[in-house]
């Protein structure tokens, strides 16, 4: 019996071995999901502007165009940055429109001294008498001669994108700034020598008016006028922000109301060409906003300035009458004519098309 036991527990161990060898293993936990990783974002090109400028930093201008350094980051994302150099540290205002051809630099002023390579541009910078008001010039903007200027240049290398009007030239600016003694009547202006930035137009407004114009670089003007070279010199109401002490100097002020003294921005068209067009939307968007903010500020700024002038001890602004303004007017038109540049097609142009929106 004890025998019969013991074989059948030896065949129920066996037959329990086997039935757990047919039994199927507990299945093995599936390893974790490695983490797919995120397709990283191509990084944005990034673009540097650099400007260029003759200006001293201390001109209303050059403080507005160097608040483009945070303006032109903010409004592209970060994407573009904005350099602002002046005082031609970077380069000389004639050498600059050559690196924005040549693509070696992105930005720069663009007034009067474009005029070795368009005269019709210097024509509308600083001709006497081709515009009367700001609106004029808005108008004139809109014309295809205009339009096709700018198509122009652009194609020569030099794209403008915009122009600013300084406020003091919006009622008619230009003035004579002088230590001889307060003028009232055009015959006092007889043989002032006078300081004047060096154009013809220039030349031929205060000739017009009896001046003796005489050539002076802007560095040199303050030599030129404690050691009697020159009795004054022919600028603009900011004058009193870029030349300290202006009162000690040159207490009497007379305005020509010649409207004259634009300022462009103009961009290297091979950069130009590099933006996406997102951010050359952008770009003329900023351009236009600060074109027209500059004149606001600086009509407050240059206000303020001349009230201030005028209101310091032996200064004085005196202005001439319509008649002898007509005279000036009438003089320095007659003058024009004789002029190379008014013998230029394209130049002729130009002032037919300021006519037509007059």
């Amino acid at each position: 019996m004890k025998n019969v036991f013991i074989i059948s527990l030896a065949l129920l161990l066996i037959s329990g071995l086997i039935l757990g060898s047919c039994a199927e293993p507990a299945p093995t936990p599936a390893p974790a999901p490695t983490p797919t990783p995120a397709t990283p974002t191509p990084a944005q090109e990034q673009y540097l502007i650099r400007f260029s400028d003759e200006s001293s930093p201390a001109q209303l201008l050059p403080q507005a165009l160097q608040e483009l350094q945070t303006k032109i980051p903010q409004a592209t994302n970060g994407r573009v940055k904005f350099e602002y150099y002046g005082a031609g540290t970077l380069y000389n205002n004639q050498d600059a429109m050559t690196a924005l051809k040549n693509g070696t630099l992105e930005m720069a002023m663009g007034g009067a001294f474009i005029g070795w390579l368009y005269k019709e541009w210097e024509t509308i910078t600083y001709m006497p008498y081709l515009f009367d008001n700001y609106d004029q010039l808005l108008r004139f903007w809109k014309t295809s001669t205009y339009k096709d200027l700018v198509a122009r240049m652009t194609a020569d290398g030099i794209k403008p994108l915009g122009l600013c009007y300084p406020s003091w030239l919006k009622d008619g600016g230009g003035f004579i700034f002088q230590n001889v003694k307060p003028v009232k009547t055009l015959g006092d202006f007889k043989g002032i020598r006078v300081s004047f930035y060096p154009l013809e137009y220039n030349k031929v407004l205060l000739e017009a008016a009896g001046l003796n114009p005489t050539p002076v670089p802007i560095t040199e003007l303050t030599t030129a006028i404690t050691t009697g070279i020159v009795d004054g010199t022919y600028a603009g109401n900011d004058m009193m922000a870029n030349m300290p002490n202006i009162d000690k100097y040159l207490p009497y002020c007379t305005p020509l109301k010649a409207n004259v003294g634009l300022l462009g921005v103009v961009i290297s068209t091979k950069f130009w060409n590099t933006l996406p067009t997102d951010l050359q939307t952008i770009l003329e968007a900023v351009f236009e906003e600060c074109l027209q903010g500059w004149d606001k500020s600086n009509d407050t700024k240059l206000t303020a300035l001349l009230e201030e002038w005028k209101a310091k001890p032996g200064c004085e602004v005196t202005e001439l009458s319509d008649a002898d303004m007509a005279t000036v007017k009438q003089i320095a038109k007659d003058a024009f004519k004789d002029l190379d540049a008014l013998k230029d097609p394209n130049v002729q142009a130009i002032i037919k098309a300021a006519d037509s929106v007059r």
